[in-house]
């Protein structure tokens, strides 16, 4: 039977359940006032524990296993044998557990010992053999850098590089997915201004949200009225007293399409004399084009307006045109009829001889240069004409005679001379090969002047 002296931790279930410790493995707790055990697994708080066996007389204890190895909280490989605690009657605290089962598995190993004290040093032994040469020790520290030297002599440049041949185009890439087409928003409202059509023809108001014209033939209207509230009893005075605005002669220009039909449309122009009624406006008008059918009384219409722009500045004159080729000579008229033959007038008396012209010089003649031609002669003065007889015209004056033209042969025209052939361009001369960089570390005795 083996026996094991325990000296457990006794204290009241209130204190225990209060303090509420961590039990080391295998650590035993007693409460004094209810005699019950609990053994620490170190894990648990000591309120998350279970009471082991149950109690005994006179301070003694039975600790069984209720179906459960001890060892699972215990860490005491009691393999499932009853065991019983009993007062080891070796001072207050000694409680002695007897198992009674077989023999208990080995326990954990217990912890070193100390070291015992370090015996006297022996004598010297003998010289031992030279041992074998150690492996070559890590390298050495770096030393420190050198001074860098100048910098050397910037070299030749480097020969030009041949350049590469152009790479191949990339593949384009594969086209997106076409995206959804959107859905189609709702039909907008038909632009222009709404009104109505009216038949009448007079000369007054057409009423509220009407027009007409002074006649039902489209192609024949001269005036067009119209009232200053569109059919949504929108007021439009303002907008409409613009449709005579502009400095040109067609001042706007209208477009009358029936709402229901487009092939009803009237299309006019607004001539200006704006005529400003209070309720309506009236304009001179003249006839565009009208569509295929005829509008009716209370057609629902749309008018859309175009302004014409506004006289543009005049431009400057521009340059005088070349004067054109003289027109071919007409064709000689016809002979006119020979009219009667008046009365032979009474001879009037001879009047004085005018005095002969002088001879013109005769021109020089054109020196027969090299291709140079003459110089014309000078025409010779005409000579003087006569004096007027008292009634009897005088006798016209000889006319000097002209001056002989100059000959002067033109020069034959010099050969011009071959171009000459351009010369080959030379070759580009080979660039020199780009000399090493220089160091850009200065030495550390180097200074700036």
């Amino acid at each position: 039977m083996a026996q094991l002296r325990l000296r457990p931790r006794h204290d009241t279930a209130a204190n225990w359940a209060s303090v509420n410790p961590l039990l080391r493995i295998g650590e035993f707790a007693e409460e004094t006032d209810t005699g019950q055990c609990k053994v620490g697994d170190g894990v648990n708080l000591y309120n998350d524990l279970p009471y082991v066996g149950g109690v005994g007389g006179g301070g003694g204890h039975t600790i069984e296993d209720e179906g459960t190895p001890l060892t699972q909280r215990t860490n005491l490989d009691f393999q499932g044998a009853a065991v019983t605690v009993t007062d080891g009657g070796a001072g207050p605290d000694s409680t002695i557990v007897t198992v009674t089962g077989g023999e208990g598995s080995t326990g954990p190993t217990g912890p070193t010992g100390v070291t015992g004290v370090t015996g006297v040093t022996g004598d010297p032994g003998a010289t031992g053999d030279v041992g074998a040469t150690g492996d070559i020790g890590p390298t050495g520290v770096t030393g420190v850098t050198g001074v860098t030297g100048d910098p050397g002599a910037t070299g030749d440049q480097g020969q030009e590089g041949v350049t590469g041949a152009t790479g191949p185009d990339g593949v384009t890439g594969v086209t997106g997915v076409t995206g959804v087409t959107g859905v189609t928003g709702a039909d907008g409202l038909p632009a222009g201004l709404q009104y109505k059509y009216s038949t009448d023809t007079a000369n007054s108001d057409p009423g509220a949200a009407f027009f007409k014209f002074d006649t039902t033939t489209f192609s024949a209207i001269t005036t067009f009225r119209i009232s200053a509230n569109d059919n949504y009893a929108n007021a439009l005075s303002g907008l409409l007293s613009t449709w005579a605005q502009s400095s040109s002669p067609i001042k706007e220009t209208l477009l009358i399409i029936k709402e229901s039909d487009p092939t009803v449309l009237l299309s006019f122009d607004i001539l200006g004399n704006m005529v400003d009624h209070g309720a309506w406006n009236s304009y001179d008008a003249a006839f565009v084009e009208e569509g295929t059918n005829p509008f009716t009384n209370g057609d629902v219409c749309r008018i859309t307006y175009s302004r014409t722009g506004e006289v543009g500045v005049t431009g400057d004159t521009g340059p005088t045109g070349v004067t054109g080729d003289a027109g071919t000579t007409g064709a000689t008229g016809a002979a006119g009829v020979t009219g009667v033959t008046g009365v032979t007038g009474a001879v009037g008396a001879t009047g004085p001889t005018g005095v002969q012209g002088v001879t013109g010089v005769t021109g020089v003649t054109g020196v027969t240069g090299a291709g140079v031609t003459g110089v014309t002669g000078v025409t010779g003065v005409t000579g003087v004409t006569g004096v007027t007889g008292a009634g009897v015209t005088g006798v016209t004056g000889v006319t000097g005679v002209t001056g002989v033209t100059g000959v002067g042969v033109t020069g034959v025209t010099g050969v011009t001379g071959t171009q000459g052939v351009t010369g080959v361009t030379g070759v580009t001369g080979v660039t020199g090969v780009t000399g090493a960089t220089g160091s850009t570390n200065y030495p550390t005795d180097f200074k700036f002047a």
